[in-house]
């Protein structure tokens, strides 16, 4: 077969905790947290994208990572939540497509286009009968 294809399928999703508070639980009590909020200060070079992160912890994201992976998956999106101070990950099964997969998305995109062709022949048609009546 000439054509290559990646499959790629999703088997969950998870949003982790506001990483903020999690950082602040692991340091103070409630009662400290209620009398002033922690304050982060910064040491040392930050990256070019630490607005666009939150640290989290190795051990969670171990524990994750190994969860998804029990579920089959072998690949791992990860997105930052801006609003929220989160990682949103997904689980994914990535893997090269079948000869057999591959004849039957070609299939199903033939068909696809033969009624797309369809519609814009019904399409035209309409339009001629409508200048046709002018």
């Amino acid at each position: 077969m000439d054509k290559n294809i990646i499959l790629k399928s999703y088997l969950g999703e998870i949003e982790t905790e506001e990483q903020d508070l999690v950082l602040y639980n692991d340091f103070f009590t409630e009662e400290e947290m209620e009398h002033d909020h922690p304050e982060i200060l910064i040491h040392g070079d930050t990256g070019n994208y630490s607005d666009e992160c939150a640290p989290i912890k190795i051990d969670e994201m171990i524990e994750t990572l190994q969860s998804f992976k029990s579920d089959g998956a072998n690949y791992v999106e990860i997105g930052y939540h801006t609003d929220h101070f989160s990682y949103l990950l997904n689980a994914i099964k990535i893997r090269k497509a079948t000869e057999e997969e591959i004849k039957e998305e070609e299939a199903r995109k033939g068909v696809e286009e033969f009624f797309e062709k369809q519609q814009r022949i019904q399409e035209l048609k309409k339009e001629l009968e409508e200048l046709e009546e002018e």
